[in-house]
């Protein structure tokens, strides 16, 4: 492969989440690290040799020009902001279930088998592959509990070449036998796994960051709860990503774990997880005030609206919330159904 890349052809940006822009005869620039340099919105075939050599650039041998053939085009990759990596070998189970019996009957048995790495690398190295070939280049990942199996997830995602965010679950109850021994346990782990993952890219913009992910309330005491929001605190760089009013019954669930919290939200307000890097994936069911409480946090909302339909989980409001200035992105999160879109 060439040091050089120029590609021409049609190419579709987005401006704001109501218009995007297309140019249907653009010049596009990759240098040699990679990086989109330049784009020249219009050019005709005839005009590609002149506009380069005004942008600094001799088409020589180490420049590769691709002319994009008819139904082809650029753009952004997708970003997906909520996605179980372990759920893969899950894509299409338990329909029957809604999420709370889903998670214990088929979620938790199928990643309590990433204690084991050899495991782990079989899965995960095909996952990735899979969300990279739907076209999405950044995305954040949930792995399992387990930090060795997370470390594993990590390192592929990295050696791939895609840009993400990669978390542990931490879960120290209301999960059977898949859980924590402790919250001391949880947090070593974690705090050893940002350490790994920080070490794969040592520099100032590194393509996979950590990210804090309690994996939702029900799953983690108070005490597991705070002690992320400390970490969170202290380190005011790292992401936080987890669950919100995905289902009624677990909001009635958490609720009851949780009896001085007034909402759902406010479980991770108190324990100073709602922050401007927080994701809340799902949110559903949220109330009018948790609505403005998300908002005045600057937290995002992460929609997932297939597995909301296959597990039976709801409509979310996502009109609305945008509306009302709510940070919103779809996910492209699908292991509950039947293909990865």
């Amino acid at each position: 492969m060439a040091a050089h890349r120029l590609f021409h052809g049609p190419v579709i940006t987005p401006v704001t989440v109501h218009k995007a822009e297309f140019w249907p005869s653009a010049l596009l620039y990759v240098n040699p690290a990679g990086t989109i340099e330049w784009i020249v919105s219009d050019v005709e075939p005839s005009q590609i040799q002149t506009v380069a050599l005004e942008k600094g650039l001799v088409l020589d041998d180490s420049v590769d020009i691709y002319e994009l053939k008819y139904g082809e085009w650029l753009m952004p990759g997708f970003v997906d902001t909520h996605t179980h990596a372990p759920q893969f070998p899950n894509i299409g189970i338990g329909g029957q279930y809604e999420l709370l019996d889903w998670l214990n009957n088929v979620t938790f048995p199928t990643e309590s088998r990433f204690d084991d790495t050899k495991f782990a690398e079989r899965v995960y190295s095909p996952v990735v592959d899979r969300v990279l070939n739907s076209g999405t280049t950044t995305c954040c990942y949930y792995g399992t509990l387990h930090r060795e199996a997370t470390q594993v997830l990590a390192k592929i995602v990295h050696d791939k070449g895609q840009r993400a965010f990669v978390g542990k679950c931490n879960m120290n109850r209301e999960s059977g036998s898949y859980q924590e021994v402790s919250t001391s346990q949880s947090i070593e782990d974690t705090k050893e796994l940002i350490s790994y993952i920080r070490a794969l890219s040592p520099n100032s913009a590194p393509l996979v960051h950590p990210i804090l992910t309690p994996r939702f309330a029900i799953s983690c005491t108070g005490d597991l709860l705070n002690a992320l929001g400390d970490m969170a605190k202290e380190d005011p760089t790292l992401a936080i990503q987890t669950h919100v009013s995905e289902n009624l019954g677990e909001i009635d669930f958490t609720l009851k774990l949780f009896p001085k919290a007034k909402t759902y939200t406010d479980v991770y307000k108190h324990a100073g997880l709602l922050t401007d890097r927080t994701i809340l994936a799902h949110a559903i069911h949220l109330s009018d005030d948790e609505m403005e409480e998300i908002k005045s946090c600057g937290s995002g909302i992460s929609h997932c609206p297939t597995s909301n339909f296959y597990l039976n989980s709801g409509v979310a409001r996502v009109g609305e919330m945008l509306d009302r200035g709510l940070k919103v992105i779809s996910s492209l999160f699908v292991i509950t159904t039947f293909i990865l879109t």
